[in-house]
């Protein structure tokens, strides 16, 4: 595979829910099988900011190609065992974006209103980050998703063979034409992850895409983000990308 777009991930929430593995089932493409942790399976909600967007072979050009994102996903084993991710949804505040990527990648792509801020409070102390996140697909309507997070704790990689590992450190996604399932590859060096504070959540993704999220109160990461490179998707099980990395 060849990189073909180059982005920046910034502030990334990662709310994580146990699911009902036959539910998630059911909505996979042909060639596709539940991944599960100590046999529990899992969906997330994502929301982040991606100030950089880009093609990999084009310097950045100030100002441009800034948007942000939320993705609602679970994780899937494809065809030769590798590891991924499958999107239930994912929502972008560019229409560009959103169309661009529904006809090159067709991945289930929507566009939403968002709101995005970082603000920093002095007190109480200790001083904290708080960022704000709110999309919403349709005027009037509630918001999709509404999240207001704060990163705490000592930012490190997730260690090999954990849930956290299990979790955030997947670098392939899938994608189904109707007719053919499409794998597509990321590069990137591992989250640096941390715990969060989260206020406010609202979350009608998971749901609105047929499954039950499970456990009450979300499994919940943050990382402050990722350099990522992404590479144009091709028929599931073709010759992979080398390792991910930087």
């Amino acid at each position: 595979m060849v990189d073909v777009i180059r982005q920046r991930w910034e502030h990334l929430l990662f709310l994580h829910w146990t699911a009902d593995a036959e539910e998630i089932r059911r909505l996979l493409p042909p060639g596709l099988e539940v991944d599960t942790f100590h046999g529990r399976a899992y969906a997330a909600v994502v929301p982040f900011d991606v100030p950089e967007n880009r093609l990999a072979f084009l310097p950045p050009v100030p100002f441009t190609g800034a948007y942000h994102e939320v993705n609602a996903r679970t994780y899937v084993r494809g065809p030769d065992g590798t590891p991924g991710v499958w999107f239930l949804s994912l929502d972008a505040s560019s229409a560009l974006v959103a169309q661009a990527a529904r006809a090159a990648f067709h991945l289930p792509y929507h566009h939403a209103a968002m709101r995005f801020a970082v603000a920093e409070e002095e007190a109480p102390p200790p001083p904290r980050r708080w960022i704000t996140f709110e999309s919403r697909r349709r005027p009037g309507d509630p918001p999709e998703c509404a999240v207001r997070y704060s990163p705490g704790g000592v930012p490190r990689p997730a260690a090999a063979g954990t849930l956290e590992h299990f979790l955030v450190e997947r670098y392939v996604l899938f994608a189904w034409t109707g007719e053919r399932l499409l794998s597509g590859r990321v590069r990137h060096r591992p989250y640096e992850i941390q715990g969060a504070r989260v206020e406010g959540l609202q979350e009608r993704l998971i749901r609105g895409a047929g499954l039950t999220p499970r456990g009450g109160e979300p499994l919940v990461h943050y990382a402050a983000g990722v350099t990522v490179d992404i590479a144009w998707p091709r028929a599931a099980g073709a010759a992979a990308a080398p390792a991910p990395g930087a």
